[in-house]
């Protein structure tokens, strides 16, 4: 009986000789894999080797990561009968991994793993954390010294703001919590540590898309209605590039900044470090042709109007631009309706050319009406009207850039040339965050589409101020030259030129986080802005007022064209692998 109870005693306290691991099964995607580590890592498992610099961190793939998490975990949890299954995406097995290189090293027993993160204790004063087992601050309030309540559910900061950004509460903060209770539906008990804020469902990607065409859609109104008012483009544009890079830095310091650094996941200040040259090339190289394009519509619109200006513009973005992205995003999108949009845009061109063309045909009219009535004594003095003769010499009067006797050509030229530049800024910055070409070295993160779109923006500010100080003393079009002091003393507009660099930089942010979870050929959807930009060229500058019953019927035809491309664009939407 001693000798029994001697080996009962020797074998509770001894770890079996024959190790068994935690292993995540070959063939399950990286999307199912990453929420394995995600709830591994918060629930109990030491995920410290797998961070950057670890010793675990390569190979740095999601599979990879993954064993080890799903490992630590089920050590820590003492090898319990269920600890090894994560929804079918892990199994046991007597091996370790192929892939663990040296000086990784896997816990092979539950004494080797440490005990288990899961339950809380209660100190005075500022929280913190000890091995196996964390504190938390016993102040009360929401946030204190990083603790949050214990009786409060991570969900619902990320909740309110997910809708608050996108309409989406799934689109949200991905808790890497290493103090999770595992009790109920996971209630929070100590410090949770965020990851950045990532748009991942198909809701959420959809939301930022339509957010961001109406913001794409408004600021061309803005900066149109300056030009109008006879404030000269360069000093708008100026003041437009200075607000479009604070937009971008501020989504930087913000959403890029969440929490710490994460398993393939950097954040903003960590890849400023990176060596990621490649990427940031390619995000400075979109950043160049976003703005050559949005200076060259500034003078498209004058010559053309706003309406059609955007039609063209975005209709040559889309055929071209969601073409290379279809095929730069491994076509996760749906060909068969993806393409039926791109061709509704193709469509749309040309009815837009055709509506520009009737257009000034309708005015050219009018105004020979109004030349033959003053030769004939027949002018009164009257209040100018939306589309009457009157308004557009009152316009031209007063606008910057003088249309009268110019060719329709020169508009029609500098819309396809703005259009092709617009048509490479997206695929640029997918091949920034995605690095399709595999130009990063082993190991080197992905650019985050925060950090990415920092840089891009960057880019995009030193184009424009190189250029439109040029155009002050060097201007084109006809323009009056100005000066630097000139633009400096020009507060005129001012605000609505600032308020239109803001549009304009959060719409083009929202697009790419739309983008990166849904593909960036489904995100050249709001390149349909057309529709909002010609809502607002009818209703505040009166385009096309008292024009031909052809006018009308070809700008109907145009917009319902858009309409179509904008559904199918939407519905070819695909969602991207994590990676």
């Amino acid at each position: 009986m001693v000798i029994f109870l001697f080996l009962a005693l020797l074998f509770g306290f001894t770890d079996y000789s024959s190790a068994t691991y935690c292993v995540c099964k070959d063939g399950v995607g990286d999307t199912a894999l990453q929420k394995t580590i995600d709830y591994a890592c918060g629930a109990g498992a030491d995920c410290s080797a797998v961070l950057q610099n670890g010793g675990c961190y390569q190979p740095n793939t999601v599979k990879s990561h993954c064993d080890y998490a799903a490992n630590s975990y089920f050590q820590r949890k003492g090898q319990v009968a269920g600890s090894c299954d994560f929804a079918g995406t892990a199994t046991t097995s007597a091996t370790l991994p192929s892939t663990v290189v040296s000086g990784c090293t896997y816990p092979a027993s539950p004494s080797q793993a440490g005990s288990s993160a899961t339950t809380p204790t209660t100190s005075s004063g500022t929280g913190g954390t000890t091995t196996g087992t964390p504190t938390t601050s016993t102040t009360t309030g929401i946030y204190n010294g990083g603790g949050i309540e214990e009786d409060g559910d991570e969900s619902w900061v990320a909740a309110v703001v997910g809708v608050l950004i996108c309409g989406d509460s799934s689109s949200k903060f991905h808790p890497i919590s290493q103090f999770r209770s595992e009790k109920g539906n996971q209630q929070l008990l100590g410090v949770v540590e965020l990851k950045m804020y990532e748009i991942e469902s198909r809701g959420g990607a959809i939301a930022c898309m339509l957010l961001s065409l109406f913001f794409l859609g408004t600021w061309p109104a803005v900066m149109t209605s300056l030009e109008r008012r006879g404030r000269l483009p360069q000093h708008t544009y100026l003041d437009y590039s200075i607000t479009n890079l604070l937009a971008a830095v501020l989504i930087a310091l913000t959403f890029g900044q969440i929490g710490d650094a994460q398993l393939g996941k950097p954040n903003f200040f960590t890849q400023l470090a990176q060596d990621n040259w490649p990427s940031v090339l390619f995000a400075m190289t979109g950043g160049i042709f976003l703005s050559i394009g949005n200076l060259a519509t500034q003078y498209a619109w004058a010559f053309v109007g706003l309406s059609v200006t955007e039609v063209i513009t975005s209709s040559i973005t889309v055929v071209i631009g969601t073409t290379l992205n279809y095929f730069l995003d491994d076509r996760i999108n749906k060909a068969q309706i993806l393409f039926p949009g791109a061709t509704c845009f193709l469509i749309a061109v040309c009815l837009g050319a055709a509506v520009h063309k009737s257009n000034a045909a309708d005015n050219g009219q009018k105004l020979d009406i109004l030349s033959k009535d003053k030769e004939k004594g027949n002018g009164t003095m009257r209040e100018a009207e939306f589309g009457t003769a009157d308004f557009l010499i009152e316009l031209e009067n007063k606008r910057s850039i003088k249309v009268f006797g110019k060719s329709v050509w020169l508009g029609l030229g500098i819309n396809l040339f703005a259009g092709c530049c617009f048509s490479l800024f997206s695929p640029s910055f997918n091949l920034a965050t995605n690095d399709q070409w595999h130009l990063l070295k082993k190991g080197v993160d992905h650019l985050v589409v925060y950090t990415a779109f920092f840089y891009f923006s960057c880019s995009c500010f030193i184009i424009a101020i190189v250029l439109n100080i040029t155009f002050l003393y060097r201007p084109v079009m006809d323009l009056p030259k100005s000066s630097f002091k000139a633009y400096l003393s020009d507060w005129n507009g001012r605000w609505l030129a600032l308020l239109a660099g803001i549009l304009c930089g959060f719409g083009n942010g929202l697009q790419f986080m739309g983008g990166e979870a849904a593909g960036f050929a489904a995100a050249d959807a709001v390149q349909a802005l057309p529709l909002v930009s010609t809502f607002w060229g009818i209703i505040i500058f009166g385009e096309y007022r008292k024009s031909t019953r052809r006018t009308y019927t070809l700008l109907v035809s145009m917009l319902l064209m858009f309409i179509v491309a904008v559904a199918l664009l939407m519905a070819s939407s695909g969602h991207r692998k994590t990676s």
